[in-house]
């Protein structure tokens, strides 16, 4: 390899250095740089050396907490593989927040490193060096940006893929002029949005996930499927199970960031399973919409999945609480949300079960062009100007608000 990739080991220990050194000595694929933090007390990372890396391994100890905690606050831009002895599963939150690629246990005996690390390093440390790549092609041709609504279920079945079609489809129409929105499924194993708009099963999505690196506007525009609403799609159909873990999380980014770029708005309808996938969406999110219920198992599974946003670092400005089927009779209350979420923006959608399951069936959006008419139709539409209003500041390229 003409260009190694530039890896810094971090470790309290002197002899799991040495170890992993041992494991990733190839001279001509691999430049490997080290520190050793202090056994115990404040951890201090270089800084310097960790900006000038494409990949960091950072071993971890029972401190992990405060270890992840200052990898975070340097905000570095390069790969972070997590390695350590524990397995504990608010560890792989914790590493996942902090953007690890992966997670490898490692033994307490120093000679125990599996030989799975240096592929994975090479892996990860290739596509680092593609995403550089292709973020200098993005950065240098494409000034516009779109902006990236999430919709995901508290809990399966909710009603978040239904929204997400709606609120596409009243966007489209806001947007006659411009781009047309477009409709992305980010649900890799069991996505479904292609039935929803009566179109045929399309695994779009996960045939640009496979391109090379960089992006380019033709192959991309190949993949992508317009319904006859105006709206633009990007979906997943397969019929082999996939999982989302068997995705490169950075390649979704750069993939979204692409799109975005381009002056897309993107409106991604997300699995409720916390994968590398759905924290890549994340990550660039304006605004994150938590589909829910009235009832008990719903509540409870919204505080856990707004935990899981906060952990992610989505904060409260961005997150949306919607209560689809609402029900002002049923025992679990607006005031309920209210309580639970005194921060958070809520809003409903009226349960119209039969009118709902009438049009899914049918492949049409509830909601039509022009002004909307019923309740549910204008509940979907509240939520879109809630969104989208009129006068907005757009997010520019890679999160950063304009």
């Amino acid at each position: 390899m003409n260009n190694p990739i530039k890896v810094n080991l971090i470790s309290r220990s002197i002899d799991k250095l040495d170890a992993l050194e041992l494991a990733l000595f190839h001279p001509d694929d691999v430049a490997i740089q080290r520190q050793l933090l202090s056994e115990s007390g404040e951890v201090e990372l270089d800084s310097d050396r960790i900006s000038r890396s494409d990949v960091c391994i950072l071993d971890v100890t029972t401190a992990w907490p405060e270890e992840l905690s200052a990898y975070d606050k340097g905000q570095y831009s390069c790969e972070l593989l997590v390695t350590g002895s524990i397995e504990d599963a608010a560890l792989l939150r914790a590493a996942m927040k902090s953007g690890a690629r992966d997670y490898l246990p490692c033994p307490q005996d120093p000679f125990g490193v599996p030989d799975e690390l240096y592929d994975r390093l090479i892996e990860v440390g290739t596509n680092a060096k593609k995403r550089d790549r292709a973020l200098t092609h993005v950065n240098g041709s494409r000034p516009k940006a779109g902006s990236v609504t999430v919709v995901v279920n508290s809990k399966g079945g909710s009603g978040a893929t239904f929204l997400a079609v709606n609120l596409a489809t009243l966007l489209g129409d806001k947007k006659r002029n411009d781009n047309p929105p477009l409709l992305v499924d980010l649900d890799i194993q069991f996505g479904d949005l292609s039935t929803y708009l009566d179109m045929p099963p399309d695994d779009g999505l996960v045939k640009a996930l496979e391109m090379e690196l960089p992006f380019d506007d033709t192959g991309i525009n190949a993949l992508i499927k317009q319904h006859k609403s105006g709206i633009d799609t990007l979906t997943t159909f397969s019929e082999q199970v996939r999982s989302a873990w068997d995705i490169d999380g950075n390649k979704v980014e750069m993939l979204i960031s692409f799109l975005v770029a381009e002056g897309r708005d993107l409106i991604i309808n997300m699995s409720n399973q916390l994968d590398p996938v759905g924290a890549a969406a994340l990550e660039l999110a304006d605004t994150v919409l938590v589909v829910t219920e009235q009832s008990v198992p719903h509540l409870r599974t919204t505080r856990q999945m707004v935990r899981y946003m906060r952990e992610m670092g989505v904060p409260n400005s961005r997150l949306r609480i919607v209560i689809n089927r609402f029900n002002k009779k049923l025992e679990i209350t607006h005031e309920d949300f209210k309580d639970a979420f005194p921060n958070l923006t809520l809003l409903t959608v009226p349960g119209e079960f039969k009118k709902v399951i009438k049009q899914i069936n049918k492949g049409q959006p509830v909601v039509t062009r022009g002004r909307q008419s019923g309740n549910l139709a204008k509940a979907i539409e509240k939520i879109s100007d809630h969104v989208w209003p009129k006068e907005t500041k757009r997010r520019s390229l890679f999160g950063k608000k304009s």
